[in-house]
């Protein structure tokens, strides 16, 4: 058990700095993009990468500190506890492969507002080939929960857009939903929709008390599904038998 915690925290602080790389990279990406401005292709990313990270260390950039910190804290602190809870075994793999996305997505999001398709769409795939080898659900499970994640938001956003003439989300929500739902069911669509709900309240009042955002303001609905995501993948058949129980009581 101590070596397998030791082992998993390495493997979490290794894979916490690759997922660091990536969030990083994609943000500047996403950044030029914004401001319709590319420069040249880099022939070295991980030395600009670890310029930037000098620079910061440098200026004493403590929200670059912190961001990076919870992140690597979020990464180590999943590695182990998925290795702990499966074993060394499928579904921890195809877990943390799942995790790891859904931590490089939600720190995206929080940063720039957006769910990148170079990671949402390959989620979607590698649901489908959890579904067919069925690790966490089946194969017809995992396509239907794939085709109802994605339509049941652009649904629900249509019917806002048409009453409140805006979006109430992004196209990005809608995929990351349908990956979600190809991960673990149709069956618990609802259940993450409901608890993503509930948990974007405590997203948007956490950004109008530490970001200075204004509750009016939009708020990245990613780190909500994301964490919905992950609370149904490892609890979600118990907490719907919890829940139906307490309705026939």
């Amino acid at each position: 058990m101590f070596v397998t915690i030791i082992m998993s925290i390495l493997v979490g602080l290794v894979i916490g700095d690759i997922l660091c790389f990536i969030v990083y990279e994609i943000c500047r990406i996403i950044d030029e993009e914004e401001r319709g401005k590319k420069t040249k292709s880099k022939s070295n990313i991980f030395k600009t990468y670890l310029n930037f990270v000098l620079k910061q260390m440098k200026e004493g950039n403590k929200q670059f500190f912190i961001f990076y910190l919870l992140l690597d804290i979020v990464t180590v602190s999943s590695t182990v506890f998925m290795i702990l809870h499966y074993g060394v075994t499928k579904e921890a793999i195809s877990a943390l492969i799942l995790v790891y996305s859904l931590i490089v997505l939600t720190f995206v999001d929080a940063k720039t507002q957006y769910l990148p398709d170079i990671i949402t769409k390959p989620l979607i795939v590698l649901g489908l080939i959890q579904g067919y080898f069925e690790i966490f659900t089946s194969f017809k499970e995992s396509l239907i929960g794939a085709v109802a994640g994605y339509w049941s938001l652009w649904l629900i956003n249509t019917t806002f857009r048409l009453i409140r003439k805006k979006d109430g989300m992004g196209q990005g929500d809608f995929k990351l939903l349908s990956a979600l739902g190809a991960w673990v069911g149709y069956q618990y669509l609802p259940f993450i929709v409901f608890a993503s709900s509930f948990l974007g309240i405590f997203v948007a009042l956490g950004l109008a008390k530490f970001a200075n955002n204004k509750l009016s303001a939009p708020s990245p609905f990613g780190p909500s599904l994301s964490i919905a995501g992950i609370i149904t993948l490892i609890w979600g058949e118990d907490l719907i038998n919890w829940y139906l129980s307490f309705l026939t009581f």
